[in-house]
């Protein structure tokens, strides 16, 4: 019998799952071709910003990488002394206006905040990362119970995080939270 729980998740795993997928349909052309180009890009972003958030691991910070929970994933759950994130990805290029964020993308992060507040009863921060588009207006932003930022600022961000548990407090909710969501413990 198993016990649901698989082995560490690497970030971006699903979306390049998703691309590999569709690879052989690439040579089709059609939508086929840019299915799997947003497929891949998705994916380098997912992997440059779970990078960046595995540095946070000297700081009492845990990561946990895509989080699939049967409807969609979570792309990072982090959890440490700054309290409970979650860590919506998005790879666009380009420049980003804040004043106009597509609204699928705050209410996609919004979702996963409040998807995992139901499975910790805990609360929970939203993040909605930008890790290759210029975002242009003041960052970080919030909108719709969603902080909006660039990856570049993402190790700055969490440094300047208030206190909301102790570093012990913040291994025992990550040692209960892997598991639960059927990822093997780092």
């Amino acid at each position: 019998m198993s016990s649901g729980i698989e082995g560490r998740r690497r970030a971006g795993q699903y979306v390049r799952e998703q691309a590999r997928a569709r690879s052989w349909l690439r040579f089709f052309g059609g939508s086929f071709k840019r299915d799997f180009s947003a497929w891949s890009q998705g994916a380098e972003g997912e992997e440059v910003v779970g990078r960046m958030l595995e540095e946070l691991a000297a700081s009492d910070w845990h990561v946990i990488h895509d989080v699939s929970l049967g409807h969609g994933n979570i792309d990072h759950i982090v959890v440490g002394p700054g309290g409970l994130f979650t860590i919506e990805t998005k790879s666009r290029r380009g420049k980003v206006f804040l004043d106009s964020i597509d609204q699928k993308m705050l209410g996609q992060a919004y979702a996963e905040k409040k998807t995992l507040e139901t499975i910790t009863a805990m609360p929970v921060r939203s993040l909605l990362v930008f890790s290759q588009a210029y975002l242009v207006g003041k960052v970080p932003a919030y909108s719709r119970g969603v902080t909006i930022l660039p990856a570049r600022m993402l190790t700055g961000f969490f440094s300047r995080q208030k206190p909301a548990m102790s570093a012990e407090e913040a291994v025992a909710i990550y040692v209960r939270l892997a598991p639960a969501v059927g990822q093997a413990l780092s």
